[in-house]
């Protein structure tokens, strides 16, 4: 055998065992980037519905507040358009659909849906506008506001 033979095949097993080498590091730098940019992803996504979230809750508690000030006192209802105001309460409920699904919190997500499940029944069907019906309402109206106020504000340190 010849020594240039074994000089180029010394040389050629290097190359290939320092291409093999950098070809590795180059797929697990690719695969830590990839988990990075889909950690990156993760976190957009729940920030994206941190404002969705926030936007409802403002929305929510607006309503809730002119729903409390609208109802005070004992004639209320006389000569308003109920109509017009269970429906935006109805639609505040509707819209819970979306909302829900971006709770990370079985248990906040459980009581929720428990209070629209109360109200629903409440709106959507024919109600008596008692003071007692009016009390249950806006306690479970306050009891939602007061889960989503909550649930943001422990997002929103998370964020942070």
């Amino acid at each position: 055998m010849d020594w240039n033979f074994w000089k180029n095949m010394i040389d050629a097993t290097n190359i290939n065992t320092i291409v093999t080498v950098i070809s590795i590091i180059c797929a697990i730098y690719s695969f830590r980037q990839a988990k990075s940019a889909k950690k990156y992803k993760e976190e957009t996504r729940n920030l994206m519905h941190m404002f969705d979230l926030f936007k409802y809750s403002e929305r929510f508690h607006s309503e809730l507040k002119n729903f409390i000030t609208i109802s005070r006192g004992v004639n209320w209802n006389k000569g308003r358009n109920m109509a017009e105001l269970f429906g935006k309460l109805s639609a505040l409920i509707q819209d819970m659909n979306q909302i829900l699904p971006m709770i990370n919190n079985s248990d906040t997500v459980n009581a929720i849906s428990q209070d629209c499940n109360v109200l629903k029944s409440m709106l959507y069907d024919e109600i008596s506008l008692m003071i007692t019906s009016k009390k249950i309402i806006i306690e479970r109206f306050d009891n939602i506001d007061k889960l989503l106020s909550q649930y943001i504000t422990k997002q929103k340190s998370l964020v942070k």
